[in-house]
């Protein structure tokens, strides 16, 4: 729209107005509108984990428990805020043997969405509990302590989030990484966040 010349502005205004003052007008409309406007970024990239940051935060689990809640946000996507997030709604009843069920009531859009479980997530999930919160007590002071292990600060709050939707784009394609994270069909959330800089070696290893 930057672009759009003056000459240009004013043809267009004469399709729907003749008069000289009401041409001059709108022209001066349309062109304060359009002048000198460029996209805005919308920030930053979001960030990815490293190899080393993801096998930290799986090491620094202690027990089971723990590194079956966090093997969720790394590789199912779960919103992972550690008060209210989708993490701390979700029930063992919702983890199935080949996916993930994140219900409406837990979804933080109000849509349910179907998670397939990829076979590192499986492997690690494997003997879980059939019912009950998959968080242990005391999530948010667990995960503080994970986060900071793996040398993770503030602005790797939804990395993990991150980091699944960008290696499952490479690895699955666009069509199931939408209803993973939730995202409507005609949703280009995925390419102007998600599309990062992740070989389809990186991502395939990422899951597997």
């Amino acid at each position: 729209m930057a672009t759009i010349a003056e000459a240009e502005i004013e043809k267009a205004v004469r399709t729907w107005s003749t008069g000289r003052t009401e041409v001059a007008k709108w022209a001066r409309m349309v062109a304060a509108v359009v002048a000198g406007r460029t996209k805005k970024s919308k920030g930053k990239a979001p960030s990815l984990l490293s190899k080393d940051q993801v096998r930290n935060m799986l090491k620094g689990c202690d027990g089971v428990a723990e590194k079956r809640a966090v093997a969720l946000l790394l590789y199912a996507g779960i919103r992972p805020d550690a008060r209210s997030g989708e993490i701390t709604k979700l029930l063992w009843e919702d983890v199935g043997a080949g996916d993930v069920t994140v219900r409406a009531v837990v979804a933080k859009t109000g849509h349910e969405r179907i998670i397939p479980i990829r076979p590192k997530l499986a492997r690690i999930l494997k003997g879980h509990p059939k019912s009950g919160p998959v968080v242990p007590a005391q999530w948010k002071r667990r995960i503080q302590r994970i986060r900071k292990a793996a040398g993770l600060g503030v602005g790797h709050q939804d990395a993990t989030r991150h980091t699944f939707a960008s290696n499952h784009l490479v690895a699955y394609g666009e069509a199931s990484t939408q209803a993973a994270m939730g995202h409507a069909a005609n949703s280009r959330t995925l390419f102007s966040h998600y599309r990062q800089a992740v070989t389809e070696t990186q991502a395939k290893d990422y899951f597997k």
